[in-house]
């Protein structure tokens, strides 16, 4: 049973490097730098461990490259801004932290290459209602309630064991020091900064 979970994670890993590698050489058209950032992911330890086990996220990886690499390709192809459409919705669906990244990312690629997709207003204008389309049902109650229950599992500002080590030290301050010092220097906003 785990190797049927972890055989997939692996083989994503691995095509997660061949395609850092076309990325590379996509960009800069120079295969040394592709090579260099097929690498660099091969040899990165956190690659390596996510390949090895059965999670999200190095799935979300390969989508991400596909769709970016797609992306690219449909600057000069226009029929493929449609496919990376759809394959950046799938990141979002993949794992929660592309819920933030994915659209950033598009809005910092659209501008930066907005005249060659103005050239082709009409596949790229498709390619966007798409996107929105096909996050429709993430904005069902449910799917939002998963979503926001792990915003909140992962948000050091609502940690509680951190509260109570700023009540516990402003206690201890306390006794050497007035009140009103160590509000000052024993508080949340100090702690988070």
């Amino acid at each position: 049973a785990a190797c049927a979970v972890r055989f997939p994670s692996a083989v994503f890993g691995v095509a997660s490097v061949f395609l850092a590698y076309v990325l590379g050489w996509q960009i800069t058209k120079r295969k040394r730098i592709g090579l260099t950032a097929a690498a660099i992911l091969a040899l990165n330890p956190w690659h390596i461990a996510m390949s090895r086990v059965g999670i999200e996220s190095n799935l979300g990886v390969l989508i991400f490259e596909a769709a970016l690499l797609a992306f690219l390709y449909g600057l000069t192809r226009p029929r493929l801004l449609i496919p990376a459409a759809i394959l950046f919705v799938a990141t979002i669906y993949t794992y929660t932290t592309y819920t933030v990244f994915t659209p950033l990312f598009i809005l910092a690629t659209a501008w930066v290459t907005y005249g060659e997709l103005a050239k082709h207003r009409k596949l790229s204008l498709i390619s966007i209602a798409l996107f929105f389309l096909l996050l429709v049902p993430l904005l069902s109650e449910g799917r939002f309630k998963t979503a926001q229950s792990r915003a909140t599992q992962v948000n050091f500002l609502k940690d509680k064991a951190l509260v109570d080590g700023v009540s516990l030290k402003r206690a201890a301050c306390q006794q050497a020091y007035p009140q009103a010092v160590c509000q000052i220097l024993e508080n949340k906003p100090i702690l988070y900064a």
